[in-house]
């Protein structure tokens, strides 16, 4: 940076020497202003307070001399004025005063050129540039350290930095407020220490010295004592600075958690309550399962024996209406358990092979009945060329449909309800679209947006004029979403609606499902033989005990029954039988415990097949029911073809086709290495196209599913069933995020299978194809993050 104009002052009483440097000064490459005085007083008297970049004056005269003229020039500590003094000759002493003063020069008198001052002048100009340059960067400096400061302030942070040569720390200001003290800004180690509570010293000192050992940093929180006495939380963060192998300081920050720690302990409580909470309710709704799916057991068992009888047309027509009333009732505790599993994550849903006609078959003769008495048109179109054989879950869709045709009926009171079924996707059938249409009352475009909500319905008057829960249409969207698919409306309030959803129809080529339906259609219930089979029946409720006494005769199967599970531990000790029916809620002890005690005894008492008999709608109940050693159950209300298919597979046919939930998923061949496995259709839906977001789920897969399957392998080597259960589970979530179909089916069979040592083999297997499965969607879901 140049100065426009150098204002300079020559003090000189030699009118030879001020004669010398005006005629050095015309010729100099800088542009100069200068003013002359013979000395000091002279200065002040004709120009006052005047300022100049440069002094040139004799150190030869007398008054004043040369330490008058600095201290004049040199009363701001920031040295604004440049002094060059002219000396007849080399003056060492004068050199060593201000040697260490970069605005002090000399020059003799035989280099009072323009060359020789001009290149004063420029070394003048780039020191004073130097100078400037280092104020402006210690202002910055000062500035940042303050900004720093109050940044600390309003974070409630504070830094702190320790000497390991004097064992000295350093604090900021805050540290002062963490403490509630007025610390000394440098203390002591073992001063410090005193501010720690005592349960805490021995970790503190450990970690230090940790520190100190190893040069490493660290994080941890302190329990300390404020001024106060009160205990506080101290987050405590620390880097160490090494130069040359040598620990020169270790650095860090500190700052008060105590309300955090606060609020996670709150929290902590609060998920406890909640998990309490939710472990009452479903233990409420357990029992309520099972306090109403027992009668309902016996009601429609008995039912469908009375039916079977000849009946006068009368008597049949009564005694089907109370089929059809008990199974509508069944219907809306389904709908409430089904609502319950679905918010708790405890659904299940099927893929296995379905013919559509079926399904409509299922749900046209019940919604004709309703739409016939109400005078309605009830028209079904379904595309030609949608194949007879899909793969997803055939019930859940009959659920939906049932749900969604029975609304459209319930709230249209003349003209029709329309079903229309279309195949979409660019080659083949990849999903279908359904359509419901109606000619209803419609549904206010302010509350479209709510319909799909838990316990909502249009308007208040709709409940009062046509019942219901609420839950209907919040289950469709779940299942829906289930099903792979998304739910959506079109309404015009007192014109009708039309109701919109989509599902997954896709046959998965490398899975080969073991599915006891497929299996129990291929057999004829009817051909099955059970004459001589020898059972133990354990049941508490005289009501069901009559049901299966009433079905086991018919079958030609001897048995014995035991009211209690204490009873049936007993009777079973006593051996000789194939097989035992066993009720879990009964006095004394349950089914649970019962089976227990069972399977501790001597072979072949203690192998003998167990198929426990639940009203539990609920997963937990099954899973615990496949630990305590049981090899199959079955959900009450259950129908006797279904119960007797059990019985026989298990005593003659092959256990591992039995219609278990946990039915092996054998992967034909190996993965396509090119085939797209996973899908961000569920990510899309949740995050609603926000990219980030799904970059954010990819992102945390990629880094968290390669982590999960070392604890999966270390897990399968060691063969700990706990962790391989807990690792597999870990995996199920994100693999059902990322549409990884087959790596959810192995997540569920290898959760349900591992206790059982008879299935040992498989489970490995499984383990393996999963952590192949896994690294492939890991691999893939790279190339597009």
């Amino acid at each position: 940076m140049m100065m426009d104009e150098i204002k300079l002052l020559v003090i000189e009483n030699s009118l030879a020497n001020q004669k010398k440097i005006k005629k050095a000064l015309k010729n100099s490459f800088f542009l100069v202003n200068a003013d002359y005085a013979v000395d000091l007083s002279e200065v002040t008297e004709l120009f006052g307070q005047k300022k100049w970049d440069i002094v040139i004056t004799n150190f030869s005269h007398k008054n004043p001399n040369y330490t008058d003229v600095f201290n004049f020039f040199k009363k701001d500590k920031l040295l604004k004025t440049s002094i060059i003094f002219v000396l007849n000759k080399r003056n060492k002493e004068l050199i060593e005063k201000f040697e260490d003063e970069d605005a002090v020069e000399t020059i003799t008198n035989g280099l009072l050129t323009s060359e020789g001052i001009d290149f004063l002048i420029k070394n003048q100009i780039q020191n004073r540039l130097r100078k400037q340059n280092y104020n402006q960067k210690l202002e910055q400096l000062k500035f940042q350290e303050k900004k720093i400061e109050k940044t600390q302030r309003m974070g409630g942070v504070g830094s702190w930095e320790l000497s390991p040569g004097t064992n000295e720390i350093t604090w900021s200001e805050e540290n002062a407020k963490i403490f509630g003290d007025k610390l000394k800004r440098r203390l002591s180690f073992n001063e410090f220490q005193k501010y720690v509570l005592k349960e805490d010293l021995e970790q503190f000192i450990h970690v230090f010295n940790l520190i100190l050992e190893k040069q490493i940093g660290f994080e941890r929180t302190i329990r300390f004592k404020n001024s106060k006495n009160d205990v506080i939380h101290v987050f405590l963060r620390a880097q160490c600075e090494v130069r040359d192998n040598v620990l020169h300081s270790v650095f860090g920050i500190m700052m008060d958690v105590s309300k955090q720690k606060a609020i996670e302990r709150y929290l902590s409580e609060e998920k406890l309550s909640a998990e309490k909470l939710g472990i009452l309710k479903q233990d409420f709704l357990a029992n309520m399962s099972h306090e109403i799916r027992t009668p309902m057991n016996s009601i429609l068992g008995f039912t469908e024996i009375i039916l079977e009888n000849d009946l006068t047309p009368d008597l049949k027509t009564k005694m089907n209406k109370i089929k059809t009333s008990s199974e509508n009732l069944l219907v809306i505790i389904n709908d409430i358990l089904d609502f319950t599993k679905i918010e708790s994550g405890q659904l299940v849903v099927e893929n296995i092979e379905y013919d559509l006609k079926k399904v409509i078959d299922y749900v046209n003769p019940q919604m004709s009945k309703l739409a016939l008495e109400k005078g309605l048109k009830l028209n079904f179109k379904i595309d030609k060329n949608i194949p007879e054989k899909l793969f997803g879950d055939p019930v859940r869709l009959g659920q939906i449909l049932l749900n969604l045709v029975s609304n459209a009926v319930k709230f249209t009171e003349k003209g029709f309800v329309e079903i229309r079924v279309k195949s979409i996707g660019k080659s083949g059938v990849n999903s279908l679209q359904f359509e419901i249409q109606d000619t209803g009352i419609g549904i206010n475009n302010f509350l479209q947006h709510r319909i799909f909500d838990s316990y909502t319905q249009a308007s208040k008057s709709n409940v009062r004029e046509y019942g219901g829960t609420g839950l209907g249409l919040s289950i469709s969207k779940k299942l829906v979403h289930f099903l792979g698919g998304k739910i959506w409306l079109e309404s015009e309030l007192n014109v009708g609606s039309t109701f919109y959803f989509t599902i997954d129809v896709n046959k998965k080529e490398d899975h080969e499902f073991v599915d006891g339906n497929q299996i129990k259609n291929s057999i004829n219930t009817s051909e099955i033989k059970l004459e001589g089979v020898k059972i133990l029946l354990v049941e508490d409720n005289s009501i069901n005990r009559e049901l299966l006494i009433h079905f086991l005769n018919e079958w030609g199967v001897n048995f014995q029954v035991a009211v209690n599970g204490k009873e049936g531990v007993n009777m079973a000790e006593m051996g000789g039988f194939d097989l035992i029916l066993m009720d879990l809620s009964m006095p004394l002890i349950d089914g649970f415990e019962a089976t227990r005690q069972i399977r501790g005894f001597d072979k072949p008492i203690g192998i003998v097949p167990i198929i426990a008999m639940t009203a539990n709608a609920f997963n937990d109940d099954v899973e615990k029911c496949l630990q305590s050693g049981m090899n199959d159950y079955i959900s009450k209300p259950f129908r006797a073809e279904e119960l007797k298919f059990k019985i026989y597979n298990l005593i003659k046919g092959d256990e591992t086709n039995s219609i278990h939930k946990e039915s092996f998923v054998e992967l034909k061949s190996q993965v396509n290495q090119d085939e797209k496995i996973f899908s961000l259709d569920l990510l899309k839906e949740m995050g609603g196209d926000n990219i980030n977001f799904i970059n954010d789920m990819i992102r945390i897969y990629i880094e968290e599913s390669p982590k999960t399957i070392n604890k999966l392998k270390i897990a399968l080597d060691s063969w700990d069933v706990k962790e391989i259960k807990s690792a597999a589970h870990k995996l199920r979530s994100p693999s059902a995020m990322m549409r990884v179909s087959k790596a959810v089916e192995l997540t569920e069979f290898i959760e349900l299978n591992v206790l059982k040592n008879h299935r040992k083999n498989e489970v490995k297997s499984a383990i393996l194809k999963l952590i192949e499965l896994i690294k492939l969607v890991v691999e893939q879901a790279k190339e597009i993050s």
